[in-house]
């Protein structure tokens, strides 16, 4: 795995720019819609998993641990993700869910 030189989310983001934050939430999201398309749901997206390079201005989302691939009409456990982080339908016990 390529390495990265990342700094703490919680040291970095006082420091981003409006300009900052759109570059990396596009690089985020262009990042899913690449796994979307392979099938791949990463499902545990937070800030400590993506990791930031401030100096070149990259990212890369990490942890893919909880990762699986979409199945239609599959049940999904919501047990998935970090109680802060889960979207809507984990915290409602929706177990067919998608990208």
């Amino acid at each position: 795995m390529e390495y990265i030189e990342a700094v703490d989310f919680r040291t970095l983001y006082p420091m981003l720019t409006k300009n900052d934050i759109k570059l990396y939430t596009y690089q985020i999201l262009d990042a899913l819609d690449f796994a979307h398309s392979k099938g791949i749901m990463h499902r545990d997206i937070k800030p400590g998993n993506v990791l930031m390079d401030h100096d070149n201005n990259h990212i890369k989302v990490a942890d893919w641990g909880l990762a699986d691939f979409y199945h239609n009409n599959k049940s999904y456990n919501v047990r998935v993700a970090s109680r802060y982080f889960k979207a809507p339908e984990l915290l409602v016990g929706i177990t067919e869910y998608d990208y």
